[in-house]
């Protein structure tokens, strides 16, 4: 993804909601399947890792952010405080 892409895609998630709230349980099938299915319906989703999600560790944070995108085939746009947002480009049918 080069920058105007990368660019164009935060100026959208300013736009949107965190969808997903990734809790103090860490990353779940549960997740990362309602992940999957958001990402199939739209190209790009936010999500909100909660304080305690990497036991309070912000370079867990990023870990997290990391395994969510791995597991979904997704990219990691920008990771902001505690919120990541996500892209997938759309699979044409």
């Amino acid at each position: 993804m080069n920058n105007s892409q990368r660019n164009r895609l935060r100026a959208e998630g300013q736009r949107i909601e965190a969808t997903v709230l990734v809790g103090k349980g860490g990353v779940s099938a549960g997740i990362v399947g309602e992940l999957d299915a958001q990402l199939k319906r739209n190209h790009l989703v936010k999500v909100r890792l909660q304080r305690g999600a990497a036991g309070g560790d912000r370079t867990g944070e990023v870990g997290i952010a990391q395994e969510l995108a791995e597991a979904l085939g997704a990219e990691i746009v920008e990771r902001r405080g505690h919120t990541v947002l996500l892209y997938r480009r759309k699979k044409v049918a």
